[in-house]
């Protein structure tokens, strides 16, 4: 009887989640956006005896995401708003690389993850990362547009038929912004 006890711990879980101060305490960041179960959002906050060596490498990023390590020491960082800059090996903070593709930086979006080429130093190429899933979907969405049974402009919900997708800022998500073409 597996369900049982899983059901009583799930309870107990919840209990414990109930009388404990949660690190998360901010609304979602969308109206729609519910937990699967309680306390799913809001974890207990847990102490810990570590000592962490934090050390500044650079000043004046805004909402720096993630780091790329460079050859010779240099970090190429992210900037949430859509920057992309080079920290220097000596903290130095370069000014925003040229020809970044705009993103919309609200909510959840922005420039975040970003990965380095393989054949970087020959070929300088910076990939900007999603999901293995994503690009297969993104590819199946592009040929549906190719024989015009999709149209990339289209609210999502007109494709939809089990659950629809609440609008996250006012305006209807399209097939375009799903499928970053």
């Amino acid at each position: 009887m597996r369900l049982p006890l899983l059901a009583v711990l799930l309870a107990a879980t919840g209990q414990a989640w109930a009388q404990c101060k949660p690190v998360e305490t901010r609304p979602p960041n969308a109206r729609a956006q519910q937990p699967a179960f309680e306390g799913q959002t809001r974890a207990c906050e847990a102490e810990s005896e570590v000592a962490f060596d934090v050390q500044v490498l650079a000043k004046g990023l805004v909402n720096p995401w993630a780091v790329e390590p460079l050859h010779g020491g240099d970090l190429l960082v992210t900037e949430k708003p859509g920057r992309l800059r080079i920290v220097s090996a000596r903290g130095e903070l370069g000014p925003p690389i040229a020809g970044v593709p705009k993103v919309d930086a609200r909510g959840q979006g922005g420039l975040l993850d970003v990965a380095l080429s393989p054949k970087f130093e020959a070929d300088r190429t910076i990939w900007r990362i999603g999901s293995v899933t994503k690009v297969l979907t993104a590819v199946a969405v592009l040929q549906l547009v190719d024989r015009g049974l999709l149209d990339l402009d289209a609210d999502v919900n007109a494709y939809l038929r089990e659950f629809t997708i609440a609008s996250s800022f006012g305006e209807p998500v399209r097939v375009r912004a799903l499928a970053g073409a």
